[in-house]
C-alpha cells in the first residue's frame, strides 16, 4: 500500500479545479477520484511507470481545452511532465478510451517523437494568412502531396512553401 498525503493531494486537486474553472473548462475531479488514480498507478508516473509521481498532468492540457476530469488526469513524474509539457500527445476524440490515450502518450515519450506544441491564436492567424496567399491550384497540389505522404498539411509545410514563394517573387522583380 502506498502512502498518500491527503492534504497535499487535496490542495493539488483544488488548485487544478480552480484553474480549470477560471479558464471556463469543466472541473469535476474529486480528491477521491484523484487518490484512486494515484493508486491505479501504485504511486508511480503514469507515463514511464518507473519514477514516483510528483504532479498531476492532463492528457489533453487545459491550454488546449482539456478538462480537469478523472478521465483526463494522471499522476506523473517531473521528467515526464517536463518532456510532455503543454502538448497534446494523443487522440482527443471522445470515442478513444483513457487507456488508449495513455498508451499513445507513453509511446511518444518513450520514442522521443517530436510533437509540436499547440499553436497560439496569433500563430494560427498567421498560418491562415499564408494559406490565403496561396492560389487554389498550389493549395490543392500541397494537399495532394501531404495526402500521398500520409502527413497533414501543417504549418511547417506552409512555411516552406511561403519562403519559396517569396524567393520566386524576388527573382521575378529582378531586371
Amino acid at each position: 500500500m502506498i502512502e498518500i498525503d491527503l492534504i497535499r493531494e487535496g490542495n493539488r486537486v483544488y488548485q487544478q479545479v480552480l484553474r480549470a474553472k477560471a479558464m471556463g473548462l469543466s472541473a469535476t475531479l474529486t480528491l477521491e477520484e484523484w487518490v484512486d488514480r494515484i493508486q491505479q498507478f501504485e504511486g508511480l508516473c503514469a507515463y514511464c511507470l518507473e519514477a514516483p509521481f510528483t504532479s498531476l498532468d492532463h492528457l489533453m492540457p487545459p491550454s488546449t481545452g482539456g478538462n480537469t476530469i478523472v478521465s483526463n488526469c494522471v499522476p506523473v513524474c517531473l521528467l515526464c511532465n517536463s518532456r510532455k509539457n503543454d502538448r497534446v500527445l494523443c487522440d482527443t476524440s471522445a470515442d478513444v478510451s483513457f487507456e488508449a490515450k495513455l498508451e499513445q502518450v507513453r509511446y511518444v515519450l518513450k520514442n522521443n517523437l517530436r510533437i509540436a506544441k499547440p499553436k497560439s491564436d496569433e500563430q494560427k492567424e498567421e498560418e491562415i494568412k499564408i494559406t490565403f496567399r496561396l492560389d487554389e491550384e498550389m493549395h490543392a497540389a500541397l494537399r495532394e502531396v501531404a495526402r500521398s505522404h500520409n502527413r497533414s498539411l501543417n504549418g511547417e509545410l506552409l512555411t516552406a512553401v511561403a519562403d519559396h514563394l517569396k524567393r520566386s517573387q524576388k527573382e521575378q522583380r529582378k531586371p
